[in-house]
């Protein structure tokens, strides 16, 4: 098996750990559990040697489920690693797709019929849509950005301003619910830290 020393220290002296390093773990417990499976499958009675070896082994499939409860196949948090990361997912998705069929309603009411020209957009994590400057005193609203050689102006509808405030503070709140599921996971690597050293070899 892989030492992952390195990744149980951070872990242990409170670093949250990044998607290289969930990697190098979810590999170190896969490897882990499929040594669990072949202990279980092998009479280590008839293999004194073997059995000497494997002896300090520690089963960390706990720990494993907990990896997979939280993480995606991409190392990205999932949205039920905590019921209030997905709560906040759904409020996101909603606000998403509400402010979006406004602004679609914002560019028919335009008359827009190219979507090289007219299209929602985002700047800033905030929902936005572009139109040639020609266009731009037909749309209440803030322009964020300039773009095309100053042809194309970004502009944040007054109807959608309430909606992208929302998604602000909901997207800071997502920040702040995915560091805290990957300190969590940080402690439990920590809380575990000798079992997993038992199995380094």
């Amino acid at each position: 098996l892989e030492n992952i020393e390195d990744i149980v220290h951070a872990a242990e002296i409170g670093e949250v750990l990044e998607p290289d390093q969930l990697r190098l773990v979810k590999h170190f417990l896969q490897a882990t559990v499929e040594v669990e499976d072949l202990i279980r499958k092998i009479p280590l009675s008839s293999a004194p040697a073997l059995s000497d070896l494997l002896a300090p082994f520690q089963s960390v499939a706990h720990l494993l489920s907990t990896f997979k409860h939280c993480f995606n196949d991409e190392f990205e948090v999932r949205d039920n690693a905590s019921p209030e990361l997905r709560r906040i997912r759904e409020d996101l998705r909603r606000n998403e797709s509400d402010t979006m069929q406004f602004l679609r309603k914002v560019l028919t009411g335009l008359g827009a019929t190219s979507t090289e020209d007219y299209y929602p957009t985002v700047r800033n994590d905030r929902f936005a849509v572009a139109m040639p400057r020609v266009a731009q005193k037909q749309v209440k609203g803030l322009v964020v950005d300039v773009s095309g050689g100053g042809n194309i102006m970004v502009i944040e509808p007054e109807g959608v301003l309430e909606s992208n405030t929302q998604r602000i503070e909901l997207l800071r709140k997502e920040q702040f619910e995915v560091h805290k599921v990957l300190l969590d996971f940080a402690r439990q690597v920590a809380r575990d830290a000798e079992l997993l050293r038992m199995n380094f070899v």
